[in-house]
């Protein structure tokens, strides 16, 4: 009798773990898609979507930059950064903005969103290839939940 009450604790506990482990959205953190590499005339890039959750909301972030790590000029690196809800729905936008100095890359922020949801970021970034700007969408983010 012990033995099979030990038994139905030891499940009963691992099923509560396993609950709590694998099926609660995250909160409070920031997640991050992969990076995409791409060249534009010869000048290699990377560029990566990511969403931050916390007590003040949901914000979307889009980087760009060299790939290996060079300083470029100004205005070499544009990025927007866009945050979608749940169900798909653009709820946050800032872009297209532009590196105002030499830099190896750069990070563009959308403003905090306030409404509790699951967030992805999913953004575009533009490399100068020399002669014009070039759009590159990033991949997409995992989901966040604020």
């Amino acid at each position: 009798m012990k033995q099979r009450l030990r038994r139905i604790v030891t499940t009963g506990v691992l099923a509560v773990f396993m609950l709590f482990t694998l099926v609660l959205p995250a909160f409070a953190g920031t997640a991050y898609s992969n990076y995409s590499y791409f060249t534009d005339g010869g000048y290699g890039y990377r560029n990566q979507a990511s969403v931050m959750t916390d007590t003040w909301g949901a914000i979307a972030l889009t980087y760009i930059g060299s790939y290996p790590e060079v300083t470029r000029p100004a205005g070499w690196y544009g990025a927007l950064a866009r945050l979608y809800n749940d169900s798909g729905v653009l709820v946050a936008q800032r872009g297209y903005v532009y590196s105002g100095s030499a830099c190896v890359g750069m990070k563009i922020p959308t403003y905090n969103y306030t409404v509790h949801d699951s967030y992805r970021s999913y953004g575009v970034s533009k490399s100068w290839n020399g002669s014009s700007y070039v759009g590159h969408a990033t991949w997409t983010s995992p989901y966040q939940t604020y």
